[in-house]
């Protein structure tokens, strides 16, 4: 996985859970994918968003792009309100 963990990271889509650690065995979460999507589509994350979902804090660190993305239409929770991350 070296060479493509390495071109997302230079294209800022990743950070990794460390400077060094990418984990690319693990399955990617609905807030992961949230964040490298907003990234991608050069999307405004302050960091300070509202809450969107009620199952997603304003302080949860994906907030932002979860709700850049909601507010372009690109995803949306369950008939319940929740982001389901």
């Amino acid at each position: 996985y070296y060479d493509s963990t390495k071109l997302l990271k230079n294209l800022k889509l990743i950070s990794g859970y460390s400077q060094y650690e990418y984990r690319p065995e693990n399955k990617i979460t609905r807030a992961e994918f949230a964040k490298m999507m907003a990234v991608y589509m050069n999307l405004y994350t302050d960091g300070k968003s509202n809450r969107v979902f009620y199952d997603l804090s304003a302080e949860h660190w994906a907030n932002s792009s979860v709700t850049a993305l909601y507010g372009v239409g690109v995803i949306n929770g369950d008939e319940n309100g929740n982001f389901k991350f």
